[in-house]
């Protein structure tokens, strides 16, 4: 197939449309993980300013608040807390950005998921304030990036907003995660499954990352180092979840999930996974899915795009039927592969800039038969 000449273009249009040849990476300033290492919020805050506003949810300070306090109070750091009302939306990030400056506050810390930490980044950049982010779940690889999701009140997808630096500081604390619901856990999995192909796909198509270079040789294998990982040690870390204990396969999937698959898409690339995610969101807005659960089914429909193998595809499947990740368009209660919805969630997959990170051009009749017949393997 022709290659595909747009692959320098990514989704949020970050990199630019031509390339010096150059190779580049973001990555955070600091990343620590372990079990009780929310002791170090204080030392770590010391470092980034004198007085802290924490941005989160009630569920994740509830969990993780006791631990952050007595931290900072340690440390003699100032804090102020301020609640999330559950979406990323612009209100919300003008809301905390606002109370930081009433506040006095050197530094914004972000307790809980995705859209808390999201919220947080974008508060912090616009402000030009210093940024601790502090995952409490581990579905998604937000902790490390620079990209926040900005989303209505309703949760729709309404664009994406670029922090001119990756966090300061992320520190993770696997003995959080593992009393979280293990759902959370599956979907990060099936997010950082999708990155390792992508960053494969997109370094072959000669994509630009959004360092707005070439990636490093090291960033791929990061990535694919990742679904090597998971690959060994899932079935264990979900099992340890399921107990809300800590082991090293726990510990080594979360790394995976958060750490190698934040550096992989940001400085390796996205690609079709991610496309197909954006076209189920599009054209059916409502689904009741996680982000990683909607890119692992995207995952598969690369794999079959780029002519992988059916061992593969059906080792890969055993796995997401042991995760309880969808395999067939029924679990995600969409209509019928005959309705109007799937051939306009393949056009929008098509027309997400990530698609166009394949080695090759994706059209929209490549597309729908690729998710169909993922459909059909799944449900065989």
């Amino acid at each position: 197939m022709e290659r595909n000449k747009q692959g320098n273009k990514s989704l949020i249009d970050l990199a630019g449309e031509e390339s010096s040849g150059y190779r580049g990476a973001l990555f955070p300033g600091k990343y620590l993980q372990g079990p009780g290492v929310l002791s170090q919020t204080g030392k770590i805050a010391a470092d980034l300013g004198e007085k802290a506003l924490v941005l989160g949810g009630k569920t994740a300070l509830a969990e993780s608040w006791e631990q952050i306090k007595n931290s900072l109070d340690e440390q003699r750091i100032g804090y102020d807390i301020c609640g999330f009302g559950g979406e990323s939306t612009a209100g919300e990030i003008e809301a905390a950005a606002n109370r930081a400056g009433e506040i006095g506050a050197d530094l914004i810390v972000g307790v809980g998921g995705g859209k808390a930490i999201d919220t947080a980044k974008a508060a912090a950049c616009k402000t030009g304030r210093k940024v601790l982010i502090i995952p409490t779940i581990a579905s998604t690889d937000a902790s490390t990036s620079t990209i926040s999701v900005i989303h209505d009140h309703k949760g729709h997808f309404l664009k994406y907003y670029r922090s001119r630096r990756n966090p300061d500081a992320v520190l993770v604390d696997t003995k959080i995660l593992a009393t979280a619901p293990t759902r959370y856990l599956c979907a990060g999995i099936g997010g950082a499954l999708a990155v390792s192909y992508e960053a494969e796909a997109a370094a072959n198509a000669g994509a630009l990352n959004m360092a707005g270079g070439l990636p490093f040789s090291a960033v791929i294998r990061w990535a694919t180092m990742g679904r090597e990982l998971i690959l060994e040690q899932a079935r264990m870390a979900k099992l340890a979840a399921d107990r809300n204990l800590v082991t090293p396969a726990l510990e080594a999937v979360v790394e995976a999930n958060l750490l190698l698959s934040g550096i992989g898409f940001e400085s390796g690339g996205l690609a079709a996974a991610h496309g197909v995610y954006h076209g189920f969101r599009s054209a059916a807005p409502m689904l009741k899915c996680l982000h990683g659960e909607i890119v692992a089914f995207g995952t598969l429909v690369q794999l079959v795009l780029e002519r992988r193998t059916e061992a593969e595809l059906r080792s890969l499947i055993t796995l997401y039927k042991t995760l309880r990740l969808p395999v067939c368009l029924e679990e995600f209660g969409l209509p019928g592969p005959e309705t109007a919805t799937l051939k306009e969630a393949a056009l929008y997959a098509c027309e997400a800039g990530t698609t166009k990170n394949m080695p090759f051009i994706v059209d929209s009749a490549m597309m729908l038969e690729a998710i169909l017949f993922v459909d059909a393997f799944g449900r065989d």
